[in-house]
């Protein structure tokens, strides 16, 4: 629950500290982690007297920047002849990308 607080600003932060929350969580290799984040993080934001029918956007949102991110081809940049900690970095590089191309279709 210590990242949190990021769900719940996550249309207003930048791509790279998407990227690191997906890391931080693990989703890349357990992707069903961010899908127990974003219940918990719903549950927080629902769970006060008032707000329980509130829209709250972030799940819908973090899920679709995560699948994005995802999506990046790591095989295609291994071909361009990368490895270890280039293609590390590399493919930091692209979700980052991928995920600053979904947040701009979301908040325009």
């Amino acid at each position: 629950m210590r990242h949190h607080g990021l769900s719940h600003r996550a249309l207003e932060l930048r791509p790279g500290t998407l990227v690191d929350l997906f890391q931080q969580l693990d989703a890349w290799r357990a992707p069903e982690t961010l899908e127990q984040f974003l219940l918990a993080c719903e549950a927080d934001a629902r769970g006060r007297a008032g707000l329980e029918q509130r829209p709250y956007p972030p799940p819908a949102f973090l899920q679709a920047a995560f699948a994005a991110a995802r999506a990046v081809p790591v095989r295609d940049l291994a071909a361009r002849g990368l490895a270890g900690e280039e293609l590390g970095k590399a493919l930091r590089a692209a979700r980052i990308a991928a995920v600053a191309e979904c947040r701009a279709r979301w908040v325009g």
